[in-house]
């Protein structure tokens, strides 16, 4: 699946809208270890992180099939180990659209991606502890591959 029909389906899994950079990188993280798709995952600071899927994003947002709001919040409320903004992604009527329409072409392998966002965010629909759990996992596959 191309990386940005994935994010299309994570987005309608998550009911059309995800809070953060962070999160949708590690649902689709989890989407393609289970699935096995290859979204060329590599470690990074906040876990594995997919170039793919960053630019994925960014092309959905100027395409104007899903919009980008930046949520800014302020020194004293973040401290220094947290970033001091977040990103929200949302599905637009226009992006409803191309979900519905790549839906019809990918049937099945969109509904998983879609139904397993649902089911990861039910679980924990926090960043952290998605960013932690996702990096674990990283190391110990690694670790099994050597």
């Amino acid at each position: 699946m191309h990386p940005a029909a994935a994010v299309l389906a994570c987005l309608e899994g998550a009911g059309g809208s995800i809070q953060g950079r962070t999160k949708v990188q590690k649902v689709l993280y989890f989407v393609s270890e289970l699935l096995g798709l290859p979204e060329g995952y590599s470690p990074h600071f906040y876990g594995p992180y997919s170039p793919s899927v960053a630019s994925a994003v960014s092309s959905l947002v100027n395409a104007e099939f899903i919009q980008e709001e930046e949520e800014r919040f302020s020194s004293d409320f973040v401290g220094n180990d947290f970033p001091s903004h977040r990103f929200t992604y949302t599905l637009t009527e226009k992006g409803k659209r191309a979900a519905e329409a790549v839906r019809a072409e990918k049937g099945e392998e969109f509904s998983r991606v879609s139904e397993l966002t649902k089911k990861i965010l039910e679980l924990k629909d926090d960043y952290v502890l998605l960013s932690y759990a996702a990096k674990v996992y990283c190391i110990l596959e690694k670790s099994a591959q050597k």
